[in-house]
C-alpha cells in the first residue's frame, strides 16, 4: 500500500523553483487572465517553469506531455502533432476544423495545429489548464489550454547560452541576449536557436536518413516604457524547419519483404520508394500594450499576426512499392487577432471585461499519388495460393475499363475564410472570511466560408470505384458557409480551510465551432459545433513548513457532438460523435525534504469513452478516445552535492510512465500503444555563482520500445518507433 501511495503522491508542477533556504517559492500565473499565486486559483493548472524546462530538456509541447498530468498525445510530424487534455484531442489535420486544445503564446492564440509544434525559445513558464477554458481564453479551448509565456526584456544586460551534442549527430545551440538600449526606457531581448539531427531511422532503399530535422528560429522583443503607467512590447519571431518527414515503414510482412527489410518497426530500417518531407515556416508579430490608468484600473491590448506554411508528403503504404502517397503540396494560413481587456478592482471584488476578434485565411492543396497496377490491379507482391478469377489491370479488364496507369495524381484545392467575435466578463469576489467565488460569461460568434475543388480524374480506378480515390470529386468549386454562436459560462467556489489549504469546486462550459471537410456531398462535408459541460473539485495545500506542495483534482465531463477525425487513404475527415463521457483524478506533489534533495512527480487516472456511436456500420460505443492513457505517472528525483571551490555535482533521474492507449477510435489491438515507461538520467557539475553547468545525458536510458504511430492509414499497416536511447553532453550558462 505504501509503494502505491509513493507513486501517486510524488507530484510536481505547480511550483518547481527552489529558494536557497530550501523552501518552495511562490509561483505566480495568469491562468485567470490576472496575476495570482497558483495555489490561490480554483482551477486545475500545472506550471512548468523555466528551471524544469531547462533541467528536463523540454523543448516543445511534444516533450512536455510526459511531465504534465492529464496532457497526452504525440508529435507524429512537425506539422501533424496530436495533443489531448483529459482524453479530448486536437488532431484536426484539415483546414476546415480546428483544435480542441487551445495553444497561446504570450496570450495570443496560435491557430492551426501545424503551428503548435514550434520550439520553446526563452520560455519563462508553460501553464497547462485542464478542462474547458472557453470563458477566459475563448478560441478552441474546449478541452483545455496550453499557455506559453516567454521571458520579457529586462533592465540588466545579460547573455545566456546552451550548447549540446549527442546521438544521431544531434546539435543544439541557443543564445539569448538582453540589453537596455536606453536605460529604464527602451529594452531589447533577442534569441537565436538552431537544432539539427540525422534522425534515428534509415531508408535503405533511398540510402538516406528518415526524420532528420534542421531548425532555425529567432525572436526579438523590444519593450518601450513610455511612462510610469504605459508600456508597449513589440515582438518579432520566425522559425524554419526542414524535416525528413513521417518516416514510418510497412509492418505487413509481404510489403516489407518487397524492400528487403524486416516488418519490425524497431529495427531502425525501412524501405520506402518515396522521398518524403515535412516542412514548416512560421512568422509572428505581436504587440502588447499595458496602460495602468490608475492603481485600480488597467487596460491591456494584445495584437497578433501569425503566418504558417507547412507542405508535406508521406508514403501511405510505407513500402518499396509505389502504391499510395499523400500530403499537402502547399498549405498556408494567415491569422490576425485583437483583444482588448479592462481589469479593475475595489475593496469588494476584482473584475475583467474584454472583447476579441480573430480572422484567419487558410488554404491547402491536397495531393494524392498512386499506381493503378499496385492499388487496384491485383497483388503487388507474391500472389495468394489461389489467384482471383478476375483481376483489374489485365488483358480482360483492359478491354472493359481501359489500360491502367502507373502514375496518377489527384488534387483538391481547399480554401477557408474564418472570422470570430467574442465579448466576455469575469469577476472574483470574497463571500466572507473563508469563502470566495469567481465566475464569468463569454459570448462567441463564429463564421466560416469554405470551398473545395477536386476535378474528377478519368482512369481505371475512378471508373472502378465510381469516384476519385480522394473519396470525392467536384464540377467546379463547391462553396460552403455557416455560422455558430454560443454562451460559455464558468463558476467556481473555493473555501480557505486555513492559510495553506484551499478547497474548490467549479463548473464550466466548453465550445468549439463546427466546420467542413471535403466530401462527396455538401451534407457529408459539414460537421457540427462541439460543446461540453465539465465539473471539477480540487484541493491545494502546502505543508511541512513550505517544503511540500500537494494538489488533487477530481473531474467529470460530458461532450456533445465531439469532433472525431478519421483517416482513410492517408486523408483525414471529421465526423461528430454524439457523446463522450470522461472522468478522472489528477495528483501533484513537490517535496523538498532537504536543500540538496528534490522529489517530484505527478499522476493521472482517467477514463474517456464514447457513448452510443455507430459509424459506417461499425459500433464504436464505449471505445476509448485516441491517445488517452488511463494511467500516467512521472517521477523525478534529484540530488546535489557540494564540491569545494567548484560548485556542486548533481544527479537527476526521471521515470515517465504512460498506460496503454490507442491510435484509432476503432481500438484495434493492432493499432495500440502498449503501456511503457521511459527513464532519463542526467549527471553534471555546475557553479551557479559563475553561471555555468556541464552535464552528460542519457534519455530513454533502457532503450524502451514504443511507437509514434502504429495503424493502417488506408494502404496497409505502418508504424514508426519513438526515439531509442540517446546519449549527449550539454554546456549552458550565462554572463
Amino acid at each position: 500500500m505504501r509503494s502505491h501511495l509513493s507513486i501517486t503522491l510524488f507530484a510536481l508542477l505547480p511550483a518547481y523553483a527552489i529558494a536557497e533556504s530550501g523552501l518552495l517559492e511562490e509561483v505566480v500565473v495568469s491562468a485567470q487572465r490576472r496575476s495570482q499565486s497558483v495555489m490561490d486559483i480554483p482551477m486545475s493548472v500545472s506550471v512548468v517553469d523555466q528551471q524544469l524546462l531547462s533541467d528536463s530538456v523540454i523543448s516543445n509541447i511534444d516533450t512536455l506531455v510526459a511531465y504534465t498530468p492529464g496532457l497526452s498525445g504525440i508529435e507524429q510530424g512537425i506539422s501533424t502533432p496530436i495533443f489531448a487534455i483529459r482524453g479530448i484531442s486536437s488532431n484536426s489535420f484539415g483546414i476546415g476544423g480546428e483544435a480542441s486544445v487551445g495553444v497561446f503564446v504570450d496570450e495570443a492564440y496560435i491557430g492551426r495545429i501545424n503551428s503548435t509544434g514550434a520550439a520553446f525559445m526563452d520560455v519563462a513558464r508553460v501553464e497547462v489548464l485542464r478542462g474547458p477554458q472557453s470563458t477566459l481564453f475563448g478560441r478552441n479551448s474546449s478541452a483545455g489550454t496550453i499557455s506559453i509565456v516567454t521571458n520579457q526584456p529586462q533592465d540588466q544586460a545579460s547573455l545566456d547560452y546552451r550548447l549540446a551534442y549527442g546521438s544521431f549527430d544531434s546539435v543544439d545551440a541557443a543564445f539569448t541576449a538582453n540589453t537596455p538600449l536606453i536605460p529604464d526606457t527602451l529594452l531589447l531581448r533577442a534569441n537565436l536557436l538552431h537544432h539539427t539531427d540525422n534522425g534515428y531511422n534509415r531508408n535503405v532503399l533511398l540510402d538516406r536518413p528518415v526524420g532528420d530535422r534542421d531548425t532555425w528560429a529567432g525572436r526579438a522583443a523590444l519593450l518601450w516604457r513610455a511612462s510610469d503607467h504605459l508600456d508597449a512590447t513589440l515582438t518579432l519571431a520566425a522559425e524554419n524547419t526542414d524535416s525528413g518527414g513521417l518516416g514510418y515503414g510497412s509492418t505487413d510482412p509481404l510489403l516489407a519483404a518487397a524492400g528487403g527489410v524486416s516488418p519490425d518497426p524497431f529495427s531502425g530500417e525501412m524501405a520506402s520508394d518515396q522521398e518524403i518531407f515535412d516542412d514548416n515556416r512560421s512568422r509572428d508579430v505581436r504587440l502588447h500594450v499595458d496602460w495602468q490608468i490608475d492603481p485600480q484600473l488597467q487596460l491591456k491590448s494584445i495584437s497578433a499576426w501569425h503566418y504558417n506554411r507547412s507542405p508535406n508528403l508521406f508514403d501511405v503504404d510505407g513500402s518499396a512499392l509505389f502504391i499510395l502517397n499523400a500530403g499537402f503540396s502547399d498549405r498556408n494560413s494567415t491569422t490576425f487577432s485583437q483583444e482588448l481587456r479592462l481589469l479593475g478592482s475595489n475593496e469588494r471584488f476584482d473584475w475583467i471585461i474584454g472583447a476579441s476578434y480573430f480572422a484567419e485565411d487558410v488554404d491547402a492543396d491536397i495531393l494524392l499519388n498512386y499506381n493503378e497496377f499496385n492499388t487496384i490491379g491485383g497483388t503487388p507482391v507474391p500472389p495468394p495460393p489461389v489467384p482471383p478469377v478476375f483481376k483489374v489491370c489485365d488483358p480482360v479488364s483492359d478491354s472493359v475499363l481501359g489500360p491502367c496507369d502507373d502514375d496518377v495524381s489527384e488534387r483538391s484545392a481547399t480554401r477557408g475564410d474564418y472570422r470570430s467575435y467574442a465579448v466576455y466578463a469575469d469577476v472574483n469576489m470574497p463571500l466572507g472570511d473563508k469563502f470566495s467565488a469567481s465566475g464569468g460569461l463569454r459570448y462567441t460568434f463564429d463564421r466560416k466560408d469554405y470551398s473545395y475543388d477536386a476535378p474528377l480524374v478519368d482512369n481505371v480506378t475512378t471508373r472502378f470505384l465510381g469516384n476519385n480515390v480522394l473519396g470525392y470529386s467536384t464540377e467546379g468549386a463547391q462553396q460552403l458557409s455557416s455560422d455558430w454562436d454560443q454562451w460559455q459560462p464558468r463558476l467556481a467556489l473555493d473555501y480557505r480551510w486555513h492559510e495553506q489549504l484551499l478547497a474548490y469546486a467549479s463548473v464550466s462550459r466548453g465550445y468549439k465551432a463546427g466546420g467542413f471537410d471535403p466530401a462527396a456531398t455538401a451534407d457529408l462535408s459539414s460537421f457540427d459545433e462541439e460543446t461540453s459541460w465539465s465539473y471539477e473539485i480540487g484541493l491545494k495545500t502546502s505543508f511541512w513548513q513550505q517544503r511540500a506542495r500537494f494538489n488533487a483534482t477530481a473531474y467529470r465531463y460530458d461532450y456533445e457532438n465531439y469532433q472525431v477525425q478519421l483517416i482513410s487513404n492517408g486523408l483525414a475527415r471529421t465526423v461528430n460523435a454524439p457523446e463522450v463521457d470522461g472522468s478522472g483524478v489528477e495528483l501533484e506533489l513537490h517535496l523538498q525534504p532537504h536543500p540538496r534533495w528534490q522529489l517530484i512527480s505527478s499522476a493521472a487516472f482517467s477514463r474517456a469513452r464514447f457513448g452510443d456511436f455507430v459509424l459506417d456500420a461499425i459500433d464504436l460505443s464505449d471505445n476509448r478516445t485516441i491517445l488517452s492513457p488511463e494511467t500516467s505517472v512521472s517521477m523525478i528525483g534529484e540530488y546535489r552535492h557540494p564540491l569545494p571551490a567548484l560548485g556542486y555535482a548533481s544527479v537527476r533521474f526521471e521515470w515517465l510512465y504512460q498506460g496503454e492507449q490507442y491510435f484509432s477510435v476503432q481500438n484495434l489491438a493492432s493499432e495500440k500503444q502498449p503501456a511503457h515507461a521511459v527513464s532519463n538520467l542526467y549527471i553534471g557539475i555546475a557553479n551557479d555563482q559563475r553561471g555555468w553547468q556541464l552535464r552528460a545525458m542519457a534519455r530513454n536510458l533502457f532503450n524502451t520500445e514504443y511507437y509514434v504511430i502504429n495503424r493502417d492509414l488506408g494502404a496497409g499497416p505502418v508504424a514508426l518507433r519513438a526515439a531509442p536511447i540517446y546519449y549527449g553532453i550539454e554546456l549552458k550558462g550565462s554572463f
